[in-house]
């Protein structure tokens, strides 16, 4: 198991369909209960689009937690995301939602 670097500066950023955004939701408030640095494109405002702003936003990831679905895979936005984040050696986290799914392709 690989340890996640120090958050005391860094975000944990969801990656998500939107369709799932309710469900990201509440994990996002729980973990911003936790006192946890947390990011999404819906609330914070790191940037616009984290993905396109790429001078100094590595340094600004900790990881990256994916929640992967069929409309996630066919998402070429999240596809981007992915690999961004596999480009610049940020650590990714892949949650399933739907339990007898199996990502195929890309991911």
């Amino acid at each position: 198991m690989t340890s996640l670097p120090n958050l005391s500066s860094k975000y944990i950023v969801f990656s998500y369909n939107k369709k799932h955004e309710e469900l990201v939701l509440k994990i996002y408030n729980y973990f911003k209960n936790e006192n946890l640095p947390v990011w999404i494109n819906v609330q914070d405002e790191i940037n616009k689009d984290i993905y396109t702003s790429r001078d100094s936003i590595v340094e600004k990831i900790s990881v990256v937690v994916c929640f992967m679905t069929p409309m996630y895979q066919a998402s070429k936005y999240c596809q981007q995301q992915v690999e961004f984040a596999k480009s610049q050696g940020i650590p990714i986290v892949a949650c399933r939602l739907l339990p007898n799914w199996k990502p195929s392709g890309w991911l």
